[in-house]
């Protein structure tokens, strides 16, 4: 499109343009029929308020990737929970260490309730 001037359109001409795509006119053509770049009428529809239609193809696409989505969430949510039983062991096994270092040391390492901070 270097060289060719683009013009103003009107709001009606932006709908009516809109209605031409959401009727089946694929973007590229549009954009070629009316000296259009490739993003500006998804951003008439974004700025109208307008959602694009999906097509058959679209919606199936959509609901593999939902349900990949679904696999992925699932996989995750074993991932994170062997991860806490982990973090639960270690926990475990710090406070086993410090009773242990207490007992051993006779100190107390664990801070008691109401201890104040001292100051340095």
């Amino acid at each position: 499109m270097k060289g060719k001037s683009r013009r103003k359109f009107t709001d009606r001409e932006k709908l009516n343009i809109i209605e031409e795509h959401l009727s089946g006119s694929s973007i590229y053509s549009l954009c070629k029929k009316y000296l259009l770049y490739s993003g500006q009428i998804y951003q008439w529809m974004y700025d109208y308020g307008i959602e694009k239609k999906k097509t058959e193809k679209e919606m199936t696409s959509t609901k593999q990737s939902e349900s990949e989505m679904v696999q992925d969430l699932r996989k995750e949510v074993r991932q994170l929970r062997k991860e806490l039983a982990e973090e639960k062991l270690r926990s475990l096994a710090y406070d086993k260490m410090i009773d242990v270092a207490e007992e051993l040391f006779h100190i107390e390492i664990r801070k008691k309730a109401g201890t104040k901070q001292s100051k340095r």
